[in-house]
């Protein structure tokens, strides 16, 4: 952050456009006192393709059916069936687009690697392989790790999944991730 504003400092501009989705509730305020705060409808952002127009979410009563079975691989199978659902209304529609599956992944590595586990990453990765996923269309983007992130957010990029942690989570460009899986 600090480059940037290094950087802001250099240009001198007149105005600064400070723009979230998610503004500290203090800088709302500041903003609103002076009267420089600017909403905008929620429905012209997701014309615009900036947000998803909605979130479906798997329920724990949709899980219950899959009993018995390993919930990490359930989990990674239903977000692989939507995404290959999602895939093919895009190619019906004559649309070279690649759908994005994301993986958020826990802050679990520590306590797994002491108790001599593997950790959810490695689980994800070698579940993945084993569904037939080359290395190649995985990315990772964890913090001091970034693997095959150079094309991501291009829409015909050969990403399939992305692995994270939080580094998503904070705003972040990239219209073709279409399933979030969340563990």
């Amino acid at each position: 952050m600090k480059f940037l504003e290094n950087e802001i400092d250099k240009i001198d501009p007149k105005i600064i456009l400070h723009i979230t989705a998610t503004p500290e509730v203090q800088d709302e305020l500041e903003a609103r006192r002076i009267n420089s705060f600017v909403e905008v409808d929620r429905e012209k952002v997701v014309e615009q393709g900036l947000i998803k127009e909605k979130i479906v979410v798997q329920t724990d009563e949709d899980l219950q059916k899959y009993k018995g079975k390993d919930l990490d691989e359930v989990l990674l199978d239903l977000g692989m069936e939507k995404r290959e659902r999602i895939k093919e209304e895009l190619q019906k529609m004559g649309k070279d687009i690649n759908p994005l599956m994301l993986i958020q992944l826990p802050n679990d590595d520590k306590s797994l690697i002491d108790m001599q586990k593997e950790t959810k990453e490695e689980v994800v990765c070698n579940y993945l392989k084993k569904r037939g996923v080359k290395g190649k269309n995985i990315a990772k983007w964890f913090d001091g790790k970034q693997e095959n992130m150079d094309y991501i957010t291009e829409n015909d990029g050969d990403e399939d999944f992305m692995l994270f942690k939080q580094a998503a989570g904070t705003g972040w460009d990239c219209p073709r991730a279409c399933v979030l899986v969340m563990f």
